[in-house]
Order: structure tokens, then C-alpha cells, then sequence
């Protein structure tokens, strides 16, 4: 959540106040959209694979 605020905020300045520098846009504004969306995707596919919610080692443990 705190990156996509900061995604507000970087576009703000952008478009409030012409703020073009590097540091407002280009990889920042990326880093600050991709990151949580890829945790986001990750976390979700991990609930998928493994709906049980435990993880692959209890449930080989309980085997022997």
C-alpha cells in the first residue's frame, strides 16, 4: 500500500507541477507500481498451489 501512494504522490507532482525529474518518474514510478503488484500475484498463486495452507514439508512429514 505504501508504494501505490507513493505512485500517487510521484504522479501528482508529475502532472500538479511539471516535477519531470528523475527521481519523480521512469524507474521510481515503475519500481513503485511493479513491486507490490508482483508480491501481490505471488501471494495469490502461492494460496492456489496449496490451498490447504500448509506447507509441502508438514504435509511430507506426516507421512512416515
Amino acid at each position: 500500500m505504501f508504494l501505490w501512494g507513493a505512485t500517487i504522490g510521484h504522479l501528482d507532482q508529475w502532472f500538479a507541477n511539471g516535477d519531470h525529474a528523475p527521481g519523480n518518474g521512469g524507474g521510481v514510478l515503475v519500481h513503485d507500481v511493479l513491486i507490490p503488484a508482483i508480491m501481490i500475484i505471488l501471494a495469490v498463486r502461492s494460496r492456489t498451489t496449496n490451498p490447504t495452507g500448509r506447507s509441502n514439508e508438514l504435509q511430507l512429514s506426516g507421512r512416515n
